[in-house]
């Protein structure tokens, strides 16, 4: 079967929002327009009869970037449309010093016949709403330039447009610790809590329990299994497992502070 290949355009978000949608993904029209604004060019989506069945899409950090938002039509699956997407979005990347991703298990063994290595493990847990056992007075989060260069040494490369875009659209899920962050988004499904940077478990439950405390929907949270203790004493279950691939490199290895991660489709 033969498939058309094209750059994502912002005609295109309907038909992207329909097949994460169909997939019982979180993202909403927000959070494609965000590939499509930072890398215009990054984005690509494969047509069939001139109608959108699959999509890809790219971020640029610098050191290295990000591939996410591999989606193909249901009753297209299995005839090669996701991995001539990937590929393309390889070639996008092209100049690109390293490629990351978080990989499901499915796509693992794909990925790594690509070239990708493993960096670590990370877990989503989900928690249905409900109150919280107590609300933490946290200080909220107005300002990302005093979290900014923190960000930026856990994550390894600087991201402060994507820490606003994030306390723009929920400043209630805003918050500070005594040394780190949470930010966060309300989805399509479930309030996403990450990024999460803290010094101590302590520091991290105290976000996260006042953040669920004023989100009142379900919520999920992507966390380094070495974390996933904490996520299981909060109430939260285990819904899936995902791998941290990269291609070329170096990487950043896990930080210690890392609690969660802003998400799959944007690391």
């Amino acid at each position: 079967m033969s498939f058309d290949f094209r750059p994502m355009t912002e005609s295109d978000i309907p038909a992207g929002l329909a097949l994460s949608e169909s997939a019982g993904w979180n993202q909403i029209e927000r959070d494609w327009r965000i590939f499509l604004s930072r890398n215009p060019e990054g984005s690509v989506v494969g047509l069939r009869d001139g109608r959108v069945v699959g999509t890809a899409a790219t971020l640029d950090y610098g050191p290295f970037a990000w591939i996410s938002m591999v989606l193909v039509a249901q009753e297209l699956r299995g005839q090669g449309l996701g991995g001539a997407l990937f590929a393309r979005t390889l070639d996008i990347l092209r100049e690109s010093p390293c490629a990351r991703l978080d990989a499901t298990p499915l796509g693992e063994p794909v990925y790594r016949k690509l070239g990708f290595e493993d960096e670590y493990l990370l877990e989503r847990w989900e928690r249905p709403a409900g109150p919280v056992p107590e609300a933490p007075e946290v200080q909220r989060l107005d300002d990302i330039s005093p979290i900014a260069a923190l960000d930026r040494e856990v994550f390894g490369a600087d991201r402060g447009w994507l820490l606003r875009w994030l306390r723009e659209d929920a400043p209630h899920l805003a918050l500070r610790g005594e040394s780190g962050f949470l930010l966060g988004r309300e989805g399509r499904r479930y309030t996403h809590l990450g990024p999460l940077l803290a010094t101590s478990a302590e520091e991290a439950r105290r976000m996260i329990l006042a953040a669920l405390a004023v989100s009142k929907r379900d919520a999920v949270i992507d966390i380094p299994v070495e974390k996933a203790q904490l996520a299981e004493a909060l109430g939260f279950r285990k819904q899936r497992r995902l791998l941290r691939m990269r291609r070329g490199g170096p990487a950043p290895p896990l930080d210690v502070r890392l609690y969660a991660i802003a998400g799959p489709e944007l690391g």
